[in-house]
């Protein structure tokens, strides 16, 4: 968040609601590319959760993927259910099946089609009925201004919209501040996520000369090209005439879309296919415009300049105090391991395709973590899950108040009298724990977080709770750290797909990829420092004090009396328990 979304710059006349600010708020901040990975919409919700689990099930019945997979599947969704905003309020009955059977984690082929038979059942029943509910539900609660519910509940329904096929620059721009006094505006974009698909026509002007002979080649894969004369015939639709180049050839198609975002997104991916097998059979592709044109039939109206769609890898560094300070002064064998870790990173960025660039960074992370230290009974990916599970989940705590602090700068948050600030990020997030922790400098915070943003003043109010109990802060990162186990597990399935089958049915790659990319660098930066700490000579050592330190800084936290020294319970809360001292 920054001071773009401030209360006064978003509501200068002062008349939304607070529950109206904090879901608009909300909303720009999941969708915001530059947003931190544990403020962005999340991948799954309940639905798209039994949509994974109905897979995973299939495919195991289909001998496509190991039983050993299913167990994380069944665990993190029963945990999606319990805590999910809406099944308990609108469909009861099939909460309590489905709870009912994912108490245990079936071990034989009929246990789990039987499974399979129960998850049909659900997901068909709440396909077309879950974001209607959400959308109720979000409504009521804007009303009540209940903020837990309300984040709870848009990021279920932004994950939705994005499965159903809705952009991510659509969606962030469906909220305008500048429409906000208008009659009825809140009802008519919730209306508008409820809409069905429509008709699109995509336009892409062919700029070089073709033959016959390619035009019939792209009909036997499905590419279609007309004329510009035959595409003002067909669609008269009234200033067409004066964009569409008459004699030239347009590659053209229609898709079912929710908007023209989505639409081009669809055309390509159906259009990247087929253009495959032209180039293995030996046909050149033409030099095409780097613009489309969308028709919507619907509206009977169209848009020009829309751009089409590239991947672009942009792996934004998740970095702490230093990295290449003590990077630059490793042993050489960490050294070694580090150089090919840049290099696969430097070639998942230089990807022309998600597929290459998730593949890349897998690799990176999986040479990175894959230590000697089990037996050769667990396998590669049992080393990485718990490797980067413990060094990511360690830094998750340091990590809230640390952006925490980055957008209370942002948003321009007055904290002079609260604390000093230095151009040390590490030392400036240490102090702002220390202000978390006293309750009289918190109070202070909290009142000119709330002024500035009523989203940063939840944030606010969620840390100072949080860091003032210690078991709750030892439940949050055990439960970060199995979050992340079953992330992994995912990203591990995506990965055969992609190597074994040369496929994924994954409309989330690119997030899937944002995630990845961030669980490497803060493994790697994380190490660093404790290779650093520690001046151990290998990363096999570094890995086994993470997880020892992990388990004994919850372990020590669950204890709860540990807060009554404040200095032993800061340390703590930054290095570990076994580097309090």
């Amino acid at each position: 968040m920054d001071k773009r979304s401030n209360n006064l710059v978003i509501d200068p006349k002062k008349t939304l609601s607070e529950g109206e600010l904090f879901f608009a708020q909300r909303w720009w901040e999941l969708l915001d590319v530059s947003t931190h990975d544990n403020h962005y919409v999340n991948y799954l919700n309940l639905h798209i959760a039994l949509v994974e689990l109905w897979n995973t099930c299939k495919d195991i019945l289909e001998g496509e993927t190991y039983k050993w997979h299913l167990d994380s599947v069944v665990k993190e969704t029963r945990e999606i259910a319990k805590n999910d905003p809406v099944i308990q309020l609108y469909a009861p009955h099939y909460y309590n099946i489905l709870i009912k059977s994912l108490q245990n984690t079936p071990q034989q082929d009929k246990e789990i089609y039987k499974l399979y038979l129960q998850l049909n059942l659900i997901v068909k029943y709440i396909e077309s009925r879950y974001i209607k509910w959400l959308i109720v539900q979000l409504n009521k609660e804007i009303k009540n201004t209940n903020f837990f519910k309300i984040d709870s509940l848009v990021n279920c329904l932004i994950s939705e919209l994005i499965y159903r096929g809705w952009s991510i620059n659509t969606l962030f721009n469906l909220i305008k501040k500048e429409d906000f006094y208008k009659k009825n505006y809140w009802r008519s974009v919730f209306v508008n996520f409820l809409k069905s698909k429509q008709k699109y026509i995509c336009l892409i002007k062919i700029n070089t000369e073709i033959n016959e002979k390619f035009i019939d080649a792209c009909s036997y894969v499905g590419l279609n090209i007309l004329d510009g004369n035959n595409i003002v015939r067909k669609y008269p639709i009234p200033g067409l005439e004066n964009v569409i180049s008459n004699n030239s050839k347009y590659y053209i198609e229609e898709v079912e879309a929710y908007e023209r975002n989505s639409a081009i997104n669809r055309y390509i991916e159906q259009f990247v296919r087929k253009e495959d097998v032209l180039r293995f059979y030996g046909y050149k592709s033409p030099k095409v415009a780097q613009n489309a044109t969308i028709i919507s039939e619907k509206e009977l109206k169209f848009v020009t300049g829309v751009q089409i769609p590239k991947f672009s890898s942009s792996l934004s560094p998740v970095a702490l105090e230093k990295p290449l300070e003590f990077a630059s002064k490793l042993p050489p064998e960490p050294m070694n391991l580090m150089q090919k870790v840049y290099r696969q990173c430097r070639q998942a960025e230089e990807s022309p395709s998600a597929e290459s660039c998730f593949l890349n960074i897998w690799v990176a992370l999986e040479s990175f973590t894959k230590t000697d230290e089990y037996s050769e009974k667990e396998s590669d990916f049992v080393r990485i899950r718990d490797n980067v599970s413990s060094a990511v989940a360690m830094g998750y705590i340091f990590n809230l108040v640390r952006y925490f602090l980055a957008d209370c700068k942002r948003c321009q948050v007055d904290l002079q009298g609260i604390m000093t600030l230095s151009d040390n990020t590490h030392l400036d997030t240490t102090k702002l724990v220390k202000v978390l922790l006293d309750s009289t400098k918190n109070s202070k915070l909290l009142s000119e977080c709330q002024i500035k943003n009523t989203l940063l003043g939840y944030r606010c109010e969620q840390l100072i709770n949080l860091l003032g109990d210690p078991k709750k802060v030892s439940e949050k990162i055990r439960n970060h750290s199995r979050r992340v186990q079953w992330h992994l597990q995912r990203m591990y399935r995506v990965r055969n797909s992609i190597v074994h089958s040369a496929n994924h049915d994954n409309q989330n790659l690119n997030l899937l990829i944002r995630h990845l990319n961030s669980y490497l660098r803060s493994t790697v930066n994380g190490s660093i420092f404790y290779l650093h700490k520690t001046n151990s000579t290998n990363f096999d050592e570094i890995f086994y004090i993470m997880k020892q330190n992990y388990e004994a800084t919850v372990d020590l936290l669950n204890e709860g009396n540990i807060k009554s020294n404040i200095k032993m319970y800061l340390k703590i809360l930054i290095d570990g328990a076994l580097f309090f001292r």
